[in-house]
């Protein structure tokens, strides 16, 4: 018998709606949308198909029908729930606290050690900063001193949790003559496994340079945008262009940091490449 999907293994209902109703029908190939929607209480039969599309939202009550049609139960209804709540959150402060409310949840079912305290780590947008700091000129314990470096502002709580969590997964370690050490400068997580994690870091970072427009002097950043029409079929080799200067960038920072010199920050670099239209027919291309 085909099982069914897991749900903790989603962070997007949408998709496991679809696998899940692709499930039953090669469990039961009468099954249907209308039987569905019969069990869950649904009025309309195409309800389902228009929320996987993203035609249409769930409300709390639909989203209480659509935990009845699929038998969902005790903590795999309310991770259901959650899923909803993330993804028509806005973005911020208040996706973040859900999305780390999914993972203490999957922490229980399918994430090993490693993998949640990765999460932990790539959540919280600010802890790469603090590595990268501790990393040019080591950490003395002085919190206050390390929050007060960081573009925007963090309290003097979050940057202590951030060493905490630096420390807890070897990225740091206590140092007789820094106080504290970076050990680890390229970090190998299960990229596919916290997929979602990163891209709202991604997120959170892009914002950030939204503000740096405005709160930093203009010699003192480079923010460009390039609109422009492309063949689909040049993007991988943007894409290794664009590593290729990462690890330019990434060579250029080691060279200087062992160089110590004076006027070293921590500078964000945005590598941006997506369609801004439909593909284009033959006579606009």
């Amino acid at each position: 018998m085909t099982p069914l999907p897991e749900i903790y293994e989603y962070l997007d209902y949408r998709a496991y709606l679809s696998d899940f109703y692709d499930a039953k029908k090669r469990i039961n190939p009468l099954y249907s949308y209308r039987v569905f929607a019969r069990k869950a209480g649904f009025n309309n039969q195409g309800f389902f198909i228009d929320v996987v599309k993203r035609r249409k939202k769930l409300s709390d009550n639909a989203a209480k029908k659509m935990i009845r049609g699929m038998d969902l139960a005790d903590d795999r209804a309310r991770y259901f729930k959650y899923l909803v709540k993330y993804d028509q959150a806005g973005d911020g402060e208040e996706k973040e606290l859900l999305l780390k409310k999914l993972l203490e949840f999957k922490s229980k079912t399918l994430f090993n050690d490693v993998s949640l305290q990765y999460a932990n780590y790539y959540l919280k947008w600010y802890n790469p900063v603090v590595r990268e700091i501790i990393a040019v000129e080591g950490f003395d314990g002085d919190y206050k001193n390390l929050a007060d470096k960081i573009f925007p502002r963090v309290n003097v709580a979050q940057v202590r949790e951030s060493v905490g969590v630096l420390e807890a997964l070897g990225i740091i370690e206590k140092d007789a003559d820094k106080g504290y050490r970076v050990t680890m400068l390229k970090l190998r997580p299960n990229v596919a496994e916290l997929r979602e994690v990163i891209k709202n870091l991604h997120r959170r970072w892009i914002e950030h340079s939204v503000k740096a427009i405005d709160a930093i002097e203009p010699e003192e950043r480079y923010i460009s945008s390039l609109m422009v029409g492309l063949p689909a079929g040049i993007v991988p080799e943007l894409t290794r262009k664009f590593e290729e200067l990462k690890e330019y960038v990434l060579s250029t920072a080691a060279s200087h940091e062992k160089d110590q010199e004076k006027d070293l920050r921590i500078y964000q670099f945005n590598f941006q490449l997506f369609p801004r239209s439909s593909t284009l027919g033959a006579s606009n291309e």
